[in-house]
């Protein structure tokens, strides 16, 4: 069985389903809501929310998820739940189409791929972000929120060969 190079969003909206379980040449599609920016992901903590932790014996680090990360993430994993998707192991490489009645002025292309590669990895549909060997982004005007392919790279498609 092969697979389509690509499925645009026209034929997944026409109703047209991505396959996502692995074969030989597994590969993963998938729409999602449109991305917050990496500058809105996360947000010092109050004074407020060290105090209390504090009170509780316990230290806050870092910094805390935003409001409008966690809505997304929430809709975001629904979406990705609905797949029922299976782990691409090893090596990878993703295609992301944003859509582009998204866009806002001077709005930069890159600072939406961490929370993508980040919810991908939590939904265990790819085994670490660190191992997206290429990636490929651009805006698209027939897409609603954000578009997904991901393809294993040569070596682990030839991973998957040898073991099945």
């Amino acid at each position: 069985m092969t697979l389509p190079a690509q499925m645009s969003a026209k034929e997944y909206r026409a109703g047209k389903k991505p396959i996502l379980h692995p074969t030989k040449r597994a590969k993963l599609c998938v729409g999602l809501p449109f991305p917050p920016s990496a500058n809105e992901l996360h947000r010092p903590r109050t004074a407020r929310e060290k105090d209390l932790a504090a009170k509780n014996g316990r230290k806050l680090r870092g910094q805390a998820r935003t409001e409008r990360y966690n809505t997304w993430r929430n809709a975001a994993g629904w979406q990705l739940n609905k797949h029922h998707l299976h782990l691409i192991p090893g090596p990878f490489s993703i295609t992301i189409a944003y859509g582009l009645k998204n866009r806002k002025r001077g709005s930069d292309l890159d600072n939406r791929i961490k929370a993508v590669l980040d919810i991908l990895q939590e939904h265990q549909a790819i085994e670490n972000d660190r191992l997206c060997e290429g990636i490929i982004a651009h805006w698209d005007e027939e897409v609603e929120g954000c578009w997904v392919n991901i393809l294993p790279t040569k070596a682990t498609s030839e991973k998957w060969e040898m073991a099945g």
